[in-house]
């Protein structure tokens, strides 16, 4: 079966759900005289930044050949900027070129320089879109060169509506009438946290099951929002201890956890320390908690639990 996320991906406006007003003032921006060339969409990861992009490439004039992706965890440097730079003198091959560049907050300084110059000076037919999960981190002279939007996750209500039209399309059924299909809406939309994407990754493993007691073991499976070892995990990286005897007792939990739940982990972890966050009164203990989600910012779907791993033993030392 195709990967569900992929294959409903938005390619307008109208067929995107939720972030209603944000969408209504992005076309209105697209449409007048002097839109600008460069836009900066921020949002927590799976929302939709990348769809969004690809959608006002399209409003502007620019093939698919023309758009270029750049995602700056992996490519951060000054040479891909001014290879950006020089690939933007040539002529695209329809009306525009866009370049887009994911997690932007990455970017070296020098890097960050080099792009606010692109920025400045834009070729007419060349626009720039930079997608980032963490906005505050870009410096306040590149945020004013970009028209900003804000991507929210989904609410309740909208995430039910997707994962309704995507089933419906998919096996011909209403998934809120279908047997056992509102207990499965109701742990997807609990267990995504608002992401587009992390809900139809979710759907697709459970859309061809029809026996009761599967669609309940997957509940129970990736239900883990109650898991006493996932919340046990995020107190341990809180704890005061030697960073060695966190890192060991972590290690530890991990041994259990299939790969393929690490994202939903990492968004667990995210979620008990943002709790922490708003319980805690002292300054101190509240510059670690933020400085720990920092480590868990950018998903683990390509990477797993290895980067997961990874994630938990850089928030050990901390």
């Amino acid at each position: 079966m195709a990967r569900l996320h992929i294959k409903y991906r938005p390619r307008k406006v109208a067929e995107i759900i939720g972030n209603t007003n944000m969408l209504t003032s992005l076309v209105a921006t697209l449409r007048s005289e002097d839109r600008p060339h460069s836009y900066l969409l921020s949002g927590p990861s799976g929302c939709g930044k990348t769809t969004i992009a690809r959608i006002i490439a399209k409003a502007v004039g620019c093939m698919e050949s023309d758009l270029i992706e750049y995602n700056a965890a992996n490519t951060r440097g000054i040479d891909t900027i001014r290879e950006m730079g020089r690939k933007a003198a040539l002529a695209p091959n329809g009306k525009a070129k866009l370049y887009l560049l994911d997690e932007c907050h990455q970017i070296t300084g020098a890097a960050a320089e080099a792009l606010l110059k692109q920025l400045e000076d834009t070729p007419k037919h060349v626009y720039y879109v930079l997608a980032t999960t963490q906005p505050e981190k870009l410096d306040k002279t590149t945020r004013n060169r970009c028209a900003e939007f804000t991507v929210s996750p989904l609410s309740s209500l909208d995430m039910a509506a997707l994962l309704n039209r995507v089933y419906l399309a998919e096996t011909g059924k209403d998934m809120k009438t279908s047997p056992h299909g509102g207990e499965v809406l109701r742990a997807i939309t609990q267990l995504s946290d608002g992401s587009p994407r992390a809900a139809l990754m979710l759907l697709n493993q459970v859309i061809d099951m029809e026996d009761k007691a599967e669609i309940l073991t997957f509940i129970k499976k990736h239900a883990i929002l109650l898991d006493q070892d996932i919340r046990e995990l995020a107190r341990i990286l809180l704890k005061s201890m030697p960073n060695e005897q966190r890192w060991q007792q972590c290690k530890a939990i991990l041994a259990t956890v299939q790969g393929k739940e690490a994202e939903t982990i990492r968004r667990v972890i995210l979620g008990y320390m943002m709790k922490a966050l708003f319980n805690t009164d002292k300054p101190e203990f509240a510059d670690r908690i933020v400085e720990i989600m920092g480590t868990f910012m950018n998903p683990v779907y390509d990477s797993g639990l290895a980067g997961l791993a990874g994630y938990i033993y850089v928030a050990c030392k901390i």
